[in-house]
């Protein structure tokens, strides 16, 4: 059973103390806010629709 459909108080628990899930929460931040904004996105994009 995934962890968000099991809302018990040891998941939430899990959830807010978890050292490894907050680093892995951390590393995707990271990565998106590595990312290009959308919309420096839709030139290329629409270049490439052409």
């Amino acid at each position: 059973m995934s962890v968000l459909r099991s809302r018990t108080p040891a998941v939430l628990t899990r959830l807010l103390t978890d050292a490894a899930l907050r680093d892995a929460a951390a590393q995707v931040g990271r990565e998106i806010a590595a990312m290009p904004d959308p919309a420096d996105l839709v030139p290329r994009l629409a270049a490439l629709a052409r």
